[in-house]
């Protein structure tokens, strides 16, 4: 497999997979790795806006590197981001240095030094900081933007389609209204889920999407 399709099958994951948090009760034995939130929000999340990538290189001196960043923006919309970091001989690369990284909202640094290890084999260290801004955080304000925007929708732009892509790949595609519906439904899968788990545990089962028999609080 090419670096390249294993790169489309990352990115296609990170696609299928967001939200999940490792701060979900189905996902604490679970590690995940590579998603980084804005550091304002990450401070009160205790979710991660940094990581550091170590990576083996090996080759003379004078042997050529490019280090690109590829990831997923997540805001009101996914967006595939592709942003070049360096690019030099190893000997240069030894120096360390600090890129500002900006691709539509997207706002990160990355800092880069090749450092020297045994056996000739050199260790590539690449640490990356998210600097986004954060956005409206306020669930009042989101809310009220969501429902405006659908009692702004008509029965017409619910019909046309909807596609999810992958390297600009479609790799789904349905109307809308079906994509909502089977959100929902989506939604009331893990719900179901979650209320077995529990019960199994004598807990309380909360009033998520509408009251419980625990939690009147949507009646």
């Amino acid at each position: 497999m090419s670096l390249e399709r294993l790169l489309h099958t990352l990115l296609f994951e990170g696609y299928a997979l967001y939200p999940y948090r490792e701060s979900a009760v189905k996902n604490r034995m679970r590690f995940i790795f590579g998603t980084l939130f804005p550091k304002t929000y990450a401070a009160r999340a205790a979710e991660a806006f940094d990581l550091r990538l170590e990576v083996p290189v090996a080759g003379p001196p004078e042997a050529r590197l490019s280090v690109e960043l590829a990831c997923l923006e997540i805001a009101s919309e996914v967006l595939e981001r592709r942003i070049s970091i360096a690019s030099g001989s190893l000997e240069e690369l030894r120096s360390e240095r600090s890129v500002e990284l900006r691709a539509g909202a997207l706002r990160a640094r990355a800092t880069l030094q090749l450092l020297q290890a045994n056996d000739g084999v050199a260790v590539l260290c690449l640490t990356l900081e998210n600097r986004s801004e954060l956005g409206a955080t306020d669930r009042e304000t989101a809310v009220g933007e969501a429902r405006a925007a659908l009692q702004g929708t008509t029965d017409e732009f619910l019909t046309t389609p909807w596609k999810l892509q992958v390297a600009g790949q479609t790799v789904q595609e349905a109307p809308r209204h079906v994509m909502i519906r089977d959100t929902f439904s989506h939604l009331a899968h893990h719900r179901g889920q979650m209320t077995v788990y529990l019960r199994l545990m004598g807990a309380k089962v909360p009033a998520l999407f509408g009251p419980s028999a625990d939690d009147q609080s949507f009646s």
